[in-house]
């Protein structure tokens, strides 16, 4: 069937085979890659709403905007009820604490502006917090004699905050978390249309423009409320063009009928503040119950997540589909291949290759000299069997060309004698005068060598002499015993000495003890072959100068070996202000940039140390934590100046009762912790304890204002509660508590028997 298969039709069948399995897997790739695509846009979309930036960024705005910190504020103002002061100094904190976590993530330079403009923006609202408090608080007194208090305007406008750069940064951030996803269709997902109702009923949005027209009366809010109503009202109704639960469908309801209550309330005010109403009267007259709005959104929040979750199995099992569908579009290629491999072997082998290799075989005897080989394939209808058909062919020539080459050797061979002996009587006389000319040659050219030679070696050294006396390294060069040879204008600068002085002189010389006295034994021992000590590599040393100074150097020393002789060249470098770096970088990084005590890092490496001290000398070890008792208020009410001095203060009165053997750590903003090595006696802890007590508790001066806190403070002691850092600082802490829990400014030892409350006069 396949003999008279020429190569063309094999090559068509073939191409056949191979175009229907490249159609095959074409297809089914595209199918794949439609798949993989729509996935990566879903996971792209899903993404968009589950990162952690976006997460935090839906917090912050919860914790700042409807139900949170301006919300708290705004109504501080007008009502002036104590508990939402203290809820709007607990929103401030938890925003304090999302922007930590925000920074933790991997920002760029514009995430970090925008978190820097937006924590500046939260300070001045901790300033206007105290501003508001004092206006509440104070009366003033008016011409008639009569006492009156700040209005709610008034108030307002003495604790007025600039929000612009919290604005933008919340912008930039918001724009920054939606970068590389796909925001076309990110955007007109329900968990971002949910955080764009928060950020326009929030922070900046709707609360916070009617809060400001019923304080200011100043148009310019009420406008900016319309604004944000119809915006809100517009984000809504595209919420509910979704797909939507119940549940959700109520809670869209919800909110729909706060806004709507709150656009019924905007006309109310603008009418009073026309009539000249008071603020706090605009206010009782048009407050909105927010509680429905607030239940709404944590319903549309908690659907969300579950339609996350949703979407996440869907992709996962999407994933998993695709995964099977390329598993086994790859099986099919390998059993294609297969079969191609299958059918081309069984084609090309018999019908193509075997008889090439038929022929192959019988030009090589051919071209050995073999005109009796018999060529196969000849009677093919085939290509090959046409070049078979020309082999046979270029046999019968070969054969007629071979006879005509051997009649023709005979009558060549008895010339090519007579050729050989002409040439060997030419070949004799062109050597005798090679030879002369040779010598000729050879004696100029050595001529010219010793010239330039010469000459390369004088500017070497004239390059070398340059280089030694340009470069700003100490060089000097020294023979195998040790005496200064060379020393360059840079070692004349850093030792002090000038050649005159230096010429004769031993290395040692520029050394100080004990390296000076051993010196000739460390080449001693170099020039036996022993291995060196410093040689070809770079080490620190320390070298002393003419004034007798000793200061630290990098130092690199290498031999030069000259013909059989030995000679040394160091490169010598001062380093003494890269050490006083590298010593107040370490400094710095173990200490307490405010007080000067150790850090937390200087603390763990000391408490590790006399850990291993005191068992090595089987004595006790007093781990002492304090927390300092009323520091908050007097940090809140002063400001962190007075904080600052009275930490300060603290940290000197402690230096003032412990030991100089005790390590004095600030381990955070007002905890510290004591260790007091080898005590022989565990009650010796307690002086210093009620000393710290008394100490701490005693009213102290700061930035002008007298202030009075104490302190708290838990004890542990190695190694009867504990023999590892984790232990013992864990006991402490819970002694601590127990000191804090026992009613503050006292101690608290960690013992099977609490011992009786000392606490300090």
């Amino acid at each position: 069937m396949f003999r008279n298969l020429t190569l063309k039709q094999i090559s068509n069948i073939l191409a056949l085979i191979l175009f229907v399995a490249a159609g095959v897997l074409v297809t089914a790739t595209m199918f794949v890659n439609r798949q993989s695509a729509n996935i990566e846009s879903e996971w792209r979309q899903l993404q968009s709403v589950r990162s952690e930036k976006m997460l935090l960024l839906g917090s912050l705005r919860s914790v700042l905007g409807y139900g949170g910190m301006i919300h708290d504020l705004k109504n501080f103002i007008l009502r002036k009820h104590p508990e939402l002061l203290e809820r709007t100094h607990e929103k401030l904190g938890g925003a304090e604490v999302l922007l930590q976590r925000y920074e933790l993530l991997n920002l760029n330079d514009s995430e970090k502006i925008s978190i820097e403009d937006i924590r500046k923006t939260l300070n001045r609202y901790e300033k206007a917090l105290d501003l508001a408090l004092n206006g509440i608080e104070e009366n003033f007194v008016a011409m008639d004699g009569k006492e009156s208090k700040l209005t709610s305007s008034e108030i307002a406008q003495l604790a007025k905050v600039d929000d612009a750069a919290a604005f933008r940064g919340l912008k930039t951030l918001s724009a920054e978390a939606l970068s590389g996803s796909n925001k076309l269709s990110a955007r007109d997902s329900k968990a971002l249309l949910l955080s764009e109702l928060n950020a326009s009923i929030g922070y900046g949005g709707m609360i916070h423009s009617f809060k400001n027209y019923v304080i200011r009366h100043d148009e310019h809010y009420r406008i900016s409320t319309l604004k944000h109503l119809s915006k809100l009202s517009e984000l809504l109704a595209k919420y509910g063009g979704h797909e939507t639960t119940r549940g959700e469908k109520a809670a869209i309801s919800d909110v729909v009928s706060v806004v709507n209550a709150y656009a019924k309330s905007l006309r109310q005010a603008t009418k009073m503040v026309a009539e000249g109403k008071t603020s706090e009267a605009i206010d009782q007259t048009v407050k909105v119950d927010d509680l429905m709005a607030f239940r709404g959104l944590n319903v549309l929040g908690r659907a969300i997540s579950k339609n996350i979750e949703e979407k996440t199995r869907s992709l996962t099992e999407s994933l998993s589909n695709v995964s099977k569908l390329a598993n086994g579009i790859a099986i099919g290629v390998v059993i294609v291949a297969g079969l191609m491999i299958f059918l081309s072997y069984g084609l090309i082998r018999r019908r193509v290759v075997a008889p090439i290799q038929a022929l192959s075989q019988s030009m090589s005897s051919i071209a050995k000299g073999d005109y009796n080989v018999v060529v196969d394939s000849a009677n093919m209808d085939t290509e090959i069997g046409e070049m078979a058909r020309a082999v046979e062919i270029l046999k019968d020539n070969s054969a007629k060309r071979h006879e005509a080459e051997e009649s023709l050797a005979g009558a060549n061979e008895e010339l090519n004698l007579q050729l050989v002996e002409l040439t060997d009587i030419r070949e004799r006389a062109e050597e005798r005068a090679v030879e002369a000319v040779g010598l000729a040659e050879d004696l100029h050219f050595a001529k010219e060598d010793a010239d330039k030679a010469f000459a390369q070696a004088k500017a070497g050294e004239n390059r070398i002499r340059s280089l030694m006396n340009t470069v700003t390294d100490a060089i000097i060069t020294a023979d195998k015993e040790g005496w200064i040879e060379m020393f360059n204008p840079a070692a004349q600068t850093l030792f002090g000495y000038d050649v005159a002085e230096i010429k004769g002189q031993n290395v040692s010389f520029l050394m100080p003890e004990p390296n000076k006295s051993k010196h000739d034994g460390y080449l001693k021992n170099y020039l036996d072959g022993n291995p060196a000590r410093i040689t070809g590599r770079m080490i620190e040393e320390v070298a002393v100068d003419k004034s007798g100074r000793e200061f630290p150097i990098e130092l690199t020393v290498n031999p030069i070996h000259i013909d059989e002789d030995v000679a040394f060249i160091a490169v010598i470098r001062d380093i003494t202000e890269r050490k006083k770096a590298e010593e107040e970088i370490r400094k710095l990084a173990m200490t307490d940039s405010l007080t000067g005590l150790a850090n937390r890092n200087a603390f763990m490496r000391e408490f590790q140390r006399s850990i291993a001290l005191s068992q090595r000398h089987e004595n006790h070890l007093a781990l002492l934590m304090l927390d300092l008792d009323k520091f908050k208020p007097v940090n809140d009410t002063y400001g962190h100046p007075v904080g600052d001095a009275v930490l300060l203060e603290v940290a000197d009165q402690m230096r003032e009762v412990c030991r100089e053997t005790d390590v004095i750590a600030r381990i955070g903003g007002d905890e510290f912790a004591i260790i007091m090595p080898d005590l022989d006696d565990k009650e010796k802890i307690v002086g210093p304890a009620l000393k710290l007590i008394k100490a701490l508790s005693t009213p102290m001066e700061a930035v002008g204002h007298k202030v009075q806190i104490g302190t708290s403070i838990g004890i542990a002691v190695y190694p009867d509660d504990g023999e590892s850092i984790e232990t013992l600082v864990t006991n402490a802490d819970d002694a601590l508590y127990a000191a804090k829990e026992a009613g503050r400014n006292t101690y608290r030892m960690h013992e099977a028997e609490t011992p009786k409350v000392k606490t300090a006069k």
